[in-house]
């Protein structure tokens, strides 16, 4: 089924304004690949995330804002099976692992630090997230 984006009812930007954002990335060739109903898949779901994450105010949409959505649209695109894998392990109880050269802690998987710091000035005051924490021995 082909999604249709509606500016303010399922994203705050338009598949022109993602493309765009994301074509001055570097190494983009995973987005350049999708097609533009799956760019709009991952556009709908930053929103969401962004939106439903219940952390920031998002009362006044600003291009910081919409810039926070386009990065976690294309952090998305490359991440999104390792965050579902890691939102299974920690659901099913998962807190730690350790491999020979390799050990993780796992807390709630949230919205991305980079996009976090993006949107500092936004967050609710007392809202409670986590960042996550990995070790590379």
């Amino acid at each position: 089924m082909a999604i249709t984006l509606i500016v303010n009812t399922n994203t705050w930007i338009t598949l022109t304004e993602a493309n765009n954002y994301i074509e001055a990335i570097p190494l983009n060739s995973i987005w350049s690949a999708l097609s533009d109903n799956e760019k709009k898949q991952y556009i709908v779901t930053a929103y969401r995330k962004i939106k439903y994450s219940n952390i920031f105010d998002l009362s006044s949409i600003t291009q910081i804002i919409k810039d926070a959505q386009a990065e976690l649209t294309y952090w998305l695109s490359k991440y999104m099976k390792g965050w579902e894998k890691r939102q299974a392990l920690y659901s099913s109880g998962v807190r730690s692992f350790n491999l020979p050269d390799w050990s993780e802690t796992l807390e709630k998987v949230t919205i991305p630090d980079n996009i976090i710091d993006m949107l500092e000035d936004y967050i609710k005051k007392g809202a409670y997230f986590t960042k996550a924490e990995r070790k590379l021995d």
